[in-house]
């Protein structure tokens, strides 16, 4: 049985509910498991030391609440069945108004609005849009805009809500996963634990990741994301990221053509690199063009400093696929251009952002999703300066000791 630490009554008896249902259908808690919900903000700790892999928590698909069909309205900040709910099962029915319960006791929506600049700015749209453009031409950026071209605001506020929470699992419907969906988010954590039981079925797991030193709050890594795809997303910067994602750029490369970069949330690279670069395959770019005069990428990272030479060494691969016989020296002034335009131009789109902060800040200070925002600027900012810093000072070694 989950063990659940809680300060409202009402909310314990809704959590505890959900416990014993999800029980039935075989999901599982550890006993070192513990499930705080405490000024309506929910979290997982363990009593395990460390970030040591244990199990905590095991969801089987039979719990899994699949709402297509299910149309959802808002009364004030409540959530809200309008219809569709009468062709669940009514255990799966059960589940989801004990789920939609748990929100409104946690105030979800209300926190949502404040926290989602597709919800706080809505009315600002060229704000929005601003916000977006790092993201330009991709789904990021269109469920954020989307909100502007639609009448029924409501609706896509209910709707960019729940897609923060659901998942795409199995066969591909939209499904809300009891207390995995109460697990928080952070960049250093472990994924979750997707998988099958012994009938063939899905499963997703939680174990032990206390990324956060001399805490003890369990975390899972959502995905490989940056400050500013969660920011887009969710309404919170990630403090620490394996890397900054590239806004949409041309890079020029002098007699040879140009590599067009995307800033897309891409899965990893599917074809086949080098001996050499494998060690990058979860890096790499996926590529969606080669031609002798272009190349052009899902996305581009910069790294943090884990791995300092990683957009170095792919640049030398995109450059090598445009004019794969070049004089090593001329491939290295290439990879050094590149690299310089993708810095200047990160640099330059949040500087910008900066500027335009400083005119909206009277407007929009006491506004939770501005704060966030001036929050993910300057850490995007703060990335791109470190990375920079660290192949500047690199060069003045180098030329002291020649």
């Amino acid at each position: 049985m989950l063990r659940i630490e809680c300060d409202n009554p009402e909310l314990t008896k809704a959590l505890a509910r959900l416990g014993t249902d999800v029980g039935r259908c075989g999901g599982l808690f550890s006993d070192d498991l513990v499930l705080r919900a405490m000024d309506g903000d929910l979290s997982f700790t363990s009593s395990i030391s460390g970030s040591k892999p244990e199990f905590l928590m095991s969801i089987p698909e039979k719990a899994f609440i699949p709402y297509e069909g299910v149309e959802f309205k808002l009364e004030g900040n409540n959530l809200v069945l309008a219809s569709g709910a009468e062709k669940l099962t009514p255990e799966v029915r059960e589940r989801l108004e004990t789920m939609v319960s748990i929100y409104n006791l946690t105030s979800k929506i209300e926190k949502y609005k404040e926290s989602s600049p597709r919800v706080a700015f809505m009315n600002d749209p060229e704000f929005l849009k601003r916000l977006a453009a790092g993201r330009a031409g991709t789904k990021i950026a269109e469920n954020t805009l989307e909100i502007l071209t639609t009448e029924d605001k409501e609706k896509v506020i209910v709707s960019s809500f729940l897609k923060t929470r659901n998942f795409n699992f199995g066969d591909g419907q939209k499904k809300i996963i009891p207390f995995i969906d109460f697990t928080n988010h952070h960049t250093l954590a472990r994924p979750f634990d997707r998988g099958k039981d012994s009938d063939g079925n899905f499963v997703m797991k939680l174990n032990n990741s206390k990324p956060i030193e001399g805490e003890d709050q369990c975390f899972a890594q959502y995905g490989k994301w940056d400050s500013h795809d969660t920011y887009l997303m969710f309404g919170f910067s990630t403090e620490t990221s394996a890397f900054v994602r590239s806004v949409p750029m041309e890079i020029q490369i002098e007699g040879l053509g140009k590599i067009k970069v995307n800033s897309n949330i891409a899965g990893r690279f599917r074809g086949k690199l080098p001996p050499e670069m494998v060690d990058l395959t979860n890096f790499f770019p996926p590529l969606w063009k080669i031609t002798s005069e272009e190349v052009e990428v899902a996305t581009l990272l910069i790294p943090n400093l884990e791995r300092p030479i990683a957009l170095k060494r792919i640049f030398a691969r995109l450059i090598s696929l445009m004019a794969p016989d070049l004089d090593t020296e001329v491939l290295q002034r290439h990879i050094a251009s590149a690299e310089f335009q993708v810095l200047s131009k990160n640099l330059e789109h949040y500087n910008s952002l900066i500027k335009l902060f400083e005119e909206k800040k009277e407007q929009y200070k006491s506004t939770p999703a501005f704060r966030e925002a001036v929050k993910m600027v300057k850490i995007q900012i703060r990335e791109i300066e470190k990375y920079q810093d660290y192949f500047i000072n690199f060069a003045t070694k180098v030329e002291g000791t020649a």
